[in-house]
């Protein structure tokens, strides 16, 4: 019997039950995954400048069955194509300040001279 003394004063230890022991697991993990890395700390997030024109230009669609923030900006290769480009809040794991905060990364590459693909 577990917890209890048998025999000659010897006590067996009692054992968690099969669920007990599989929470246990299951909030070891979940609290992994939600441990964010001194790395990865919010001050050390990359962003455009506090004062860049991106930040009043993008918007998010979030009435958009798949909300997203998506842009069009023109290239500058006197060819006057534009390229559209889209963050989703899925792809940002959720979070609507990360799919901005994407989206404007994202603009200022575009708008440097990457292509879509490099971006």
């Amino acid at each position: 019997v577990p917890g209890s003394a048998i025999g000659q004063g010897v006590v067996v230890p009692a054992q968690e039950s099969s669920a007990k022991q599989c929470r246990r697991r299951w909030n070891k993990k979940v609290t992994a995954l939600w441990t964010i890395p001194s790395a990865c700390a919010p001050e050390t997030w990359e962003d455009a400048p506090a004062d860049h024109e991106v930040h009043n230009v993008l918007r998010m669609k979030e009435a958009h069955s798949h909300p997203h923030c998506s842009f069009h900006i023109a290239r500058k290769d006197n060819l006057g194509t534009k390229v559209r480009f889209q963050v989703t809040l899925e792809g940002a794991a959720g979070s609507r300040y990360h799919t901005l905060r994407i989206a404007r990364l994202c603009w200022l590459k575009l708008d440097g001279g990457a292509s879509k693909r490099e971006t």
